[in-house]
């Protein structure tokens, strides 16, 4: 089972019921906001410093290998599964929206693991 979550004006809320842990994520820990699009859900990427496509990618990458919790690699903050306007309503003005050609996309040639 994956954590869920709850976006909150203080950051994201992760929970797991069944273990009974909670761990809250402040914004005040990013500063960039990447969106991912993949070839049937959108992701956002949470980041604390600029990059490239290729380190969206790794970071990605890494955090299907990953078994931290929450599911962060590296630094950063995937979420997956989510409607984006919905999250993106709520992320707070300090961190940055990278423009659609900036991120890294599923369609130009990267594949999940």
């Amino acid at each position: 089972m994956y954590p869920r979550y709850t976006v909150t004006t203080e950051g994201i809320e992760f929970f797991h019921k069944r273990k009974g842990w909670r761990t809250l994520l402040p914004w005040s820990d990013f500063t960039h906001m990447y969106t991912l699009a993949g070839s049937k859900s959108t992701h956002l990427l949470f980041s604390a410093r600029e990059m490239d496509k290729s380190e969206q990618y790794a970071a990605c990458k890494a955090r299907r290998i990953s078994q931290e919790r929450p599911v962060t690699a590296d630094g950063c903050l995937i979420l997956s599964g989510v409607e984006p306007a919905e999250i993106i309503a709520r992320v707070p003005e300090h961190i940055v929206r990278v423009p659609e050609w900036k991120c890294c996309s599923f369609w130009d040639g990267y594949m999940w693991l």
